[in-house]
């Protein structure tokens, strides 16, 4: 198969264009901030390939481990989208019994619906413990009907 053909040209492809083309719309986000891709792979895509394609399964995309860090094999993996999301640079993390978490995925853990413990964060500006105690309070008061 012609490396062109290959599933991977495109999504190496994209990574060239937000790296390294001003012209490219999400270049300010990437190659704007110093995001770039490795000599080995920037320079061949059979080398991108070659890296990549054990790993690379349909509807997974590339992701950076660490998002400020640069494409390179040591630094980036197969993600699925909500995986992907919970890399953000946006993403806020929290501290909850001595475990850092992002706040949707601590909702999820506990069982506890995100929209009420972050209004109870940003609203009321309560703790995040106490915003945990509010989430499965609310919760036991549903699980019992």
């Amino acid at each position: 198969m012609s490396v062109w053909k290959h599933p991977l040209y495109s999504i190496w492809y994209n990574m060239t264009q937000r790296c390294y083309n001003p012209k490219s719309e999400k270049y300010p986000i990437y190659g704007g901030r110093g995001i770039v891709m490795c000599d080995r792979w920037k320079n061949n895509v059979k080398f991108f390939i070659e890296d990549n394609e054990l790993f690379y399964k349909k509807g997974l995309s590339i992701d950076r481990i660490n998002n400020n860090g640069i494409y390179e094999p040591s630094n980036c993996r197969w993600a699925t989208s909500k995986e992907q999301a919970r890399n953000r640079r946006s993403n806020v993390k929290i501290e909850y019994n001595g475990k850092v978490y992002i706040a949707k995925e601590l909702c999820e853990t506990l069982g506890i619906k995100y929209k009420t413990f972050w209004m109870g964060i940003n609203t009321y500006k309560f703790t995040i413990d106490k915003a945990v105690e509010l989430g499965l309070k609310n919760k036991m008061r549903i699980d019992n009907g």
